[in-house]
């Protein structure tokens, strides 16, 4: 069985998990107190160009989403999101069991715009509804397409205006940064107020660094990581990941595998004319077959079920990621080809 299935089935990055594997009998101090730690925070520091960043490590996309957005809000506070978001359909209620009302927009290939934010503002006017306080995107979205610089700016621009806070959910970030070297991740620090940028879906076993400027959250936060579980005594071997993920610029040499791989099926999938419910632009790529040739590739390759599109077709995702071969990109062709 070939896995087309997600980017994170590896357990990591060779190179990384032998250099973990050489520090094993080092002692250091617990808790995020220790040299790694203090590297990392003054690497990102450079990276942003901004003293003011503080990083905090966590293990997971859903927990650092649920922590994060937890520690932003007031009790009667709300998160905007697109209908499409992670958060709003992926995270079994994390969200909402932590008290917070997702209020969702219906998003365009993923997206939300400056214009329905100001309208939701608009809407949630008085005390008897939710008050909107942080806005949450992703970058690459959850249906692998991407933000621009400017629709970046205007986001920026209409949470300054109604006194929102913005925040980034980074799973994949390092595509994005990849993928457009443009947006470069101090840009990313100028126009988000907090973000994380996620190892755990490019090259380590798990791993997730916030990244914010926001002062009076950083503060607390370590408060809400412990009171749920996420302070980890042994949380150095993460910090230390992390360095060697950016270090000569790791991070970006295992997410171009990944874009370089899925660049192959999306121009043969173009060529066969298969229709894309999504626009392809990162390691994501969305397809609606018959529901005949879903099930006859599902006997070689591990993908996702997205959605029923009708009684006859099937929006199917395929993913690709640094570990991704030639051989299971050729014989995805091949099989492709023989249905």
């Amino acid at each position: 069985m070939e896995y087309l299935l997600n980017d994170y089935t590896v357990f990591g990055d060779k190179d990384i998990l032998t250099q973990v594997s050489n520090i094993s009998n080092e002692i250091n101090d617990g808790y995020y107190e220790g040299q790694y730690t203090k590297q990392i925070n003054d690497v990102i520091k450079n990276l942003c160009n901004n003293k003011n960043i503080n990083t905090f490590f966590l293990t997971a996309g859903t927990q650092t989403n649920a922590l994060v957005l937890s520690a932003l809000l007031k009790p009667y506070e709300a998160i905007i999101s697109a209908d499409t978001a992670h958060i709003n359909f992926l995270e079994a209620g994390s969200i909402e069991n932590l008290g917070h009302k997702i209020v969702a927009l219906q998003s365009n290939n993923g997206k939300i715009n400056a214009n329905d934010i100001k309208n939701c503002v608009d809407v949630h006017n008085d005390k008897h509804k939710v008050c909107p306080k942080v806005v949450y995107i992703s970058q690459p979205t959850e249906v692998g397409t991407m933000y621009t610089e400017n629709e970046l700016l205007e986001l920026r621009k209409v949470c300054d205006e109604h006194n929102l806070q913005l925040y980034l959910d980074g799973a994949r970030l390092c595509v994005a940064l990849a993928k457009n070297k443009n947006l470069t991740l101090e840009k990313y620090a100028n126009l988000i107020d907090t973000f994380y940028f996620g190892g755990t879906k490019n090259g380590l076993p798990l791993g997730e660094m916030v990244i914010t400027k926001n002062t009076d959250f950083a503060k607390d936060f370590k408060f809400y990581m412990k009171q749920n579980g996420a302070l980890l005594a042994k949380g150095e071997f993460i910090s230390f990941m992390f360095l060697k993920l950016l270090e000569n610029n790791k991070y970006e040499t295992l997410a171009n595998k990944s874009l370089k791989q899925a660049s192959k099926l999306q121009t043969f999938l173009e060529n066969k004319k298969v229709k894309f419910k999504y626009p392809p632009e990162t390691n994501q790529i969305f397809i609606v077959l018959k529901n005949d040739v879903v099930e006859k590739l599902s006997k070689s390759f591990k993908f996702t079920i997205w959605e029923k599109c009708n009684n006859n077709e099937t929006v199917i995702r395929l993913v690709t990621s640094f570990a991704t071969s030639d051989e299971t990109i050729n014989k995805f062709f091949e099989e492709f080809n023989n249905l």
